[in-house]
């Protein structure tokens, strides 16, 4: 449906998820929502989550210009500071209010909440992670959006021809520049990366001092975008590049199957930073004899997995 066909009235006690890759477009949108709600009367408030640490108290589109917003740390957090006159709600980032079990059944609950107390809920976030895989439990939330809305960015990839993609992109992008790869350590392997062209978010140029993010890199990484270490763009599905999927997984298959050798990856730098990705992100443990094992998973309530 075109939202603005219809009143913002329409929207009360239903849920909009607003879902695009990194930089897509869908704060933008949620924003605009906001914008025509109090032009309908109603009364607005939004959040965003503590642990995006680089917006306080503000949802940013763009970089750019800034909305004014309640930093909370918790959907808890959130209802208690809700004000029962407030009519529409907006969650900025509700993939980080999704990390795990317990927090997206908390999320839940809250749309739950929402819908019988006849609150506009407008939630906007990522559905997938730079790997192109579920952004921790966020997908249990997609059978209660009564309306959803993909947005659909141009790809910011330059091809091998040294032009700008601009097919239609369905997939975040994470690059490191060359002075965060020199920062990780990765000795010898730095040399099997390569450079990842793309068109900068204000457009005012090709970069070429980044690559393609690895496959084993931590899935929440904030901190390092404010100064430019990390950035992330919307790129298609043949711009998309994810180095050492394969290595990872030939490693976790390896230990699935019982075989602590790990002989064939011969690569010994990038064995050990596969392995610190696969314990970090919880992969696999280590038991009280430090042989290291795949963490069994079993399938939760939210119609997912949980270790």
């Amino acid at each position: 449906m075109n939202r603005k066909e219809v009143s913002s009235t329409y929207f009360l006690g239903k849920i909009l998820g607003f879902f695009a890759p990194m930089n897509g477009g869908k704060t933008q949108a949620v924003v605009d929502e906001l914008d025509r709600a109090a032009y309908y009367g109603l009364k607005t408030r939004a959040y965003n989550p503590a642990s995006n640490t680089r917006e306080c108290d503000a949802i940013v589109v763009n970089g750019e210009r800034s909305y004014p917003a309640k930093t909370v740390g918790s959907i808890q957090e959130l209802r208690d500071d809700l004000d029962k006159i407030i009519d529409m709600i907006a969650i900025d980032e509700i993939n980080l209010f999704c990390l795990s079990q317990a927090q997206a059944e908390e999320t839940l609950d809250f749309i739950f909440w929402c819908k019988e107390n006849n609150k506009a809920l407008l939630l906007s976030g990522l559905l997938y992670d730079f790997r192109h895989m579920p952004f921790g439990q966020v997908y249990a939330l997609l059978p209660y959006v009564d309306i959803k809305s993909d947005e659909k960015p141009a790809c910011m990839a330059v091809t091998s021809s040294g032009k700008l993609c601009q097919n239609t992109a369905q997939h975040t992008q994470r690059v490191w520049s060359l002075d965060f790869l020199n920062e990780n350590q990765l000795g010898s392997e730095t040399k099997h990366y390569k450079p990842f062209l793309f068109k900068d978010k204000a457009r005012k140029g090709i970069l070429s001092n980044y690559v393609a993010a690895p496959f084993f890199d931590k899935t929440v990484r904030i901190e390092e975008t404010n100064d430019g270490r990390v950035k992330y763009l919307p790129v298609c599905t043949s711009c998309a590049d994810i180095p050492f999927k394969d290595e990872t997984f030939a490693v976790y298959d390896a230990i699935v199957m019982g075989d602590a050798t790990f002989g064939h990856i011969g690569r010994p730098e990038l064995s050990t930073a596969i392995f610190k990705f696969l314990e970090e992100e919880k992969w696999v443990q280590r038991d009280s004899s430090d042989v290291i094992r795949a963490v069994p998973f079993y399938r939760n309530m939210l119609g997912g997995f949980s270790s």
